[in-house]
C-alpha cells in the first residue's frame, strides 16, 4: 500500500427495515483526502464542487423519506448532482431510519393494505411491535406508495435500483468529505472507519453507510436479485470500482453468493483475495484493532490464496476462455508452491494469447506480460532456467521500458554465475528509470488491473436502468 493515511471500513450487513443483528463485518480501505496520487492506482474520480439540493433539510423522517423518493427520480446517474450530495450528508442513523420507511412504501407498492402501524422485531419474531409512525405519517406513506404505484407494474424494483445507484454515487462520486458527521447521542453502528498511517491505526470514526443500504435496497429486488441484470452489474461494478482504486468494500463476497456462476464476478471474487494474501495487505491486517467483539475477517496468507484459487477455479469452469483468470491461477498456485501446476496453467495462458484472440488484442500484450513473467518465475522455481529466460525476454520485448523483466534476467543471470550478463541487465533497467522516469511497468499495477474496465462497468449499470419501467 502506498504511503499516507488509508481509511479501513468495516460494515455489517442487514436486511432492508431490519436492525443490525451480525457481527460478521467486512471493510473498506480508502486513501483518506491526504493521499495524493498513488504510484500504483489511479485516483478516484475528483467530487465536483458541491451543489446545493433545491430542497430545505428535511424535519422529518417521513420528510426525509419524501425527499428520497424525488431524489431517487431526480438523480442522474453516474454524477455528483443535487440529490447525491443530499443523501450524502445524512448521518448514519438517518440512513438506517431511511431503511425502515423505504421497505414500508416498497411493501405498501405491492400490498396496498399492509398494516403500516406495526413492525416486526427481526430478532423476536412473530410479536409485531408498535412502528414509530403517526395518524399522518400512515396518510403520508400510503400516498408516496400510491404516487410510485402509478409508474407501472416495475415501480417496486425502480425505487429499489435507482435508489442503490444514487447511494452508490454519493459514495464514489461525492467524496467523503461533504460527509455528514455522527452526531451527539446517535446510537453507536457497526460500520466503522479506521485511519491508518504508516501501516498504524490513527483512530475510529462512524463510516456514512451508503454501501450497505445499496446493497440492503438490491436485496429486496423482485422477483429475485440472483436472477437481475441491473443487481449483477451493479456487484461488478462496484466490486472493479473497489480494486481498480483500492477502496475495498468486500461487495464480492455477497456477490458470489447472488451470482455463483458469473466469470466475471469469479474472476474479481478472486483478484480480492488474491490482494489480501499480498504482504502489505497481510501487514496491515496484523496492525488493525478494533472493539471488543468485532473483526476484520482478513484471514492467513495461505487461507486466501486457497480461496483465491477455487474462485479462479470456478471462474474457468463457468468461461473456459477467460484468460486473465487463467493467469492469476497460476500465479496463485506459484505463490502456495505449487510450481509445475503453476507453469502448465501459465503456458496454457501464454498459448491462448499468442494466438492472437480478440482478449489479446483487447489488452495490447497486458494480459501476456504477466503471463510471460510469472511463467518464467514458475520455470526459474523449477530449475528450467532456460526456458525462464526466454519468458522474462518476451516479456521485455513486450514492454521496451519497463524495468521488472530487465531485473527478473539480471537475478537469473546473478545465480547462474553469469555476473557479465547481470550487470547488463541490471544496466539496461537503470537507463530505463533515467531516460523514462514516467515508463509503462505494469508489474506495479498487477493488483489493480483487474477493475481496469470500471468506467464499462458502470455504463452498462447505467443503461440498464433505462430499460426498466
Amino acid at each position: 500500500m502506498s504511503p499516507g493515511q488509508y481509511v479501513l471500513q468495516i460494515a455489517a450487513r442487514p436486511t432492508l427495515g431490519e436492525a443490525t443483528v451480525s457481527r460478521e463485518l467486512s471493510f473498506e480501505v480508502v486513501p483518506s483526502a491526504a493521499v495524493t496520487d498513488s504510484a500504483t492506482a489511479a485516483a478516484p474520480p475528483a467530487p465536483t464542487p458541491a451543489r446545493r439540493w433545491d430542497a430545505p433539510r428535511p424535519a422529518s423522517r417521513i420528510d426525509r423519506l419524501e425527499a428520497w423518493l424525488a431524489a431517487v427520480e431526480s438523480h442522474s446517474p453516474g454524477t455528483a448532482d443535487g440529490p447525491a450530495y443530499m443523501v450524502r450528508s445524512w448521518t448514519p442513523a438517518e440512513l438506517q431510519e431511511l431503511a425502515t420507511d423505504v421497505a414500508v412504501v416498497v411493501t405498501l407498492i405491492g400490498d396496498p393494505q399492509y398494516a403500516v402501524m406495526w413492525l416486526v422485531d427481526p430478532t423476536r419474531r412473530g410479536r409485531p411491535q408498535r412502528a414509530p409512525y403517526g395518524v399522518d405519517d400512515e396518510r403520508r406513506l400510503r400516498a408516496m406508495a400510491r404516487a410510485a404505484a402509478e409508474r407501472g407494474p416495475g415501480a417496486h424494483n425502480r425505487i429499489l435500483k435507482r435508489g442503490a445507484v444514487l447511494h452508490t454515487d454519493a459514495a464514489i462520486r461525492v467524496g467523503m468529505r461533504y460527509a455528514q458527521p455522527r452526531g451527539a447521542g446517535e446510537p453507536r453502528s457497526d460500520l466503522w472507519q479506521v485511519r491508518f498511517s504508516d501501516g498504524q491505526q490513527q483512530g475510529t470514526e462512524q463510516a456514512p453507510g451508503h454501501w450497505e443500504l445499496a446493497r440492503a435496497l438490491l436485496d429486496n429486488v423482485k422477483p429475485d436479485p440472483m436472477r437481475d441484470e441491473t443487481v449483477r452489474l451493479w456487484y461488478i461494478a462496484t466490486s472493479a470500482y473497489g480494486q481498480h482504486y483500492e477502496q475495498h468494500t468486500r461487495q464480492e463476497d455477497r456477490a458470489v453468493e447472488l451470482f455463483p456462476a458469473d466469470a466475471n464476478m469469479l474472476l474479481l471474487a478472486g483478484s480480492f483475495h488474491e490482494t489480501f494474501a499480498s504482504p502489505r495487505m497481510q501487514s496491515l491486517a496484523r496492525s488493525i484493532r478494533l472493539p471488543a467483539g468485532f473483526s476484520h475477517s482478513i484471514g492467513a496468507e495461505r487461507a486466501e490464496l486457497r480461496e483465491a484459487e477455487k474462485l479462479f477455479r470456478r471462474a474457468l469452469q463457468a468461461q473456459p476462455a477467460l484468460v486473465e483468470a487463467r493467469i492469476r491461477l497460476g500465479r496463485v498456485l506459484y505463490r502456495l508452491g505449487r510450481h509445475e501446476p503453476a507453469a502448465h496453467e501459465l503456458q496454457q495462458a501464454v498459448t491462448a494469447l499468442s494466438s492472437g484472440g480478440s482478449q489479446a488484442a483487447v489488452d495490447d500484450g497486458l494480459l501476456r506480460y504477466y503471463a510471460e513473467m510469472f511463467l518464467g518465475a514458475a520455470r526459474e522455481a523449477l530449475g528450467r532456467n532456460d526456458s525462464a529466460r526466454a519468458s522474462y525476454a518476451r516479456a521485455a520485448a513486450l514492454y521496451p521500458d519497463a524495468p521488472s523483466p530487465r531485473l527478473a534476467l539480471s537475478q537469473l543471470a546473478f545465480r547462474g554465475n553469469d555476473r557479465a550478463a547481470a550487470l547488463g541487465a541490471v544496466q539496461r533497467a537503470l537507463r530505463s528509470e533515467v531516460t523514462r522516469p514516467d515508463r509503462d511497468d505494469p508489474w506495479w499495477r498487477y493488483h489493480v488491473v483487474q477493475g481496469r474496465r470500471v468506467d464499462a462497468w458502470f455504463d452498462e449499470l447505467h443503461r440498464s436502468l433505462v430499460v426498466e419501467p
